[in-house]
């Protein structure tokens, strides 16, 4: 046989053994704060090449061809690696990860006592932010939640109102201020009309049985008024706002304000409103017993400790 022709052979079986040839890539996966192994991370090879770490940190890939490839190693909570390595033998790469906090969702709900998601409450909820009370044209409290599913205005006249939720009336539904129950010793629906508009930051609703939370009569669902509350602040700090309102038809009249101050220690807060509207003046007439006069004032103090 020709020399040449057997060198050409010869080559050739080297390049067909070369590429046939598989490597091993191993290694180990740690925390890089403690040097603790981490299981179950993932290791992504291009190829669709996937391995995991098992309870020691460690990881292996079999049957690899020679070549340069991109890894990338991720898992929950660590911040993700991703690099190039050329595969020509078997090779080890270790890795470690830094710790990254997860972020979880902005808790809304507080009517539950104790705060929970949204998305994971048993109850039917719904929640009016500030931004919705300020835009709407309201008389009452109660006059804010008219367009909520499931609720209803119960009246006693124009100035009394109360809500009903799926049907159930005021023995059936609870009132609640910031967390606290309370209720009124007549039948007028009065409990709900007699809230400062101005000091409301939002309002949530619970459509549905919650006595097993709350206790006797929340059989109808829940109604919690959140205030606005005073806030620290870097150093003594004085400010407030004052609101005034006026409606042609009973010629209500409204002033109102708050009043807010504070250092990096403590705060406080001094609101106060005051209404008196004649009765109401309809195509028809006047409307008797449509008059009312109501005033109102809170407080609240809060300290860094």
């Amino acid at each position: 046989m020709d020399v040449k022709k057997l060198i050409l052979i010869l080559l050739l079986c080297l390049a067909e053994f070369a590429s046939a040839q598989s490597f091993n890539l191993k290694g180990r996966i740690t925390n890089s704060e403690n040097g603790w192994p981490i299981q179950g991370v993932t290791v992504f090879i291009s190829h669709n090449y996937v391995a995991y770490s098992n309870a020691e940190g460690y990881y292996s890939i079999t049957k690899l061809s020679a070549g340069k490839y991109q890894i990338k190693v991720s898992s929950l909570g660590y911040n993700s690696v991703s690099t190039e390595v050329e595969i020509n033998s078997d090779d080890v790469k270790d890795f470690a990860l830094t710790p990254s906090p997860i972020e979880l969702d902005e808790v809304v709900v507080s009517t539950n006592r104790t705060e929970n998601y949204l998305r994971n409450s048993p109850f039917a909820e719904s929640i009016v932010g500030k931004e919705e009370i300020q835009t709407r044209s309201t008389m009452s409290l109660p006059d804010i939640l008219q367009n909520e599913p499931g609720v209803s205005l119960l009246r006693d006249g124009i100035w009394g109102t109360e809500v009903s939720i799926r049907g159930l009336n005021r023995e059936n539904v609870i009132t609640m201020i910031d967390g606290s129950r309370i209720a009124t010793s007549t039948d007028v629906a009065a409990r709900l009309s007699l809230m400062n508009m101005n000091d409301v930051e939002r309002v949530e609703v619970i459509k549905g049985a919650s006595s097993s939370i709350y206790g006797s009569g929340a059989t109808g669902g829940i109604v919690n008024i959140i205030t606005k509350s005073p806030q620290l602040y870097d150093r003594f700090t004085l400010n407030g706002d004052v609101i005034t309102e006026y409606n042609t038809v009973n010629n209500l009249s409204v002033l109102g304000g708050s009043l807010y101050s504070g250092s990096s220690l403590w705060s406080t807060k001094l609101s106060g409103s005051y209404r008196k509207a004649n009765n109401i003046q309809t195509p028809d007439g006047e409307l008797n017993n449509s008059q009312f006069e109501d005033y109102s004032f809170s407080g609240a103090l809060n300290n860094a400790a």
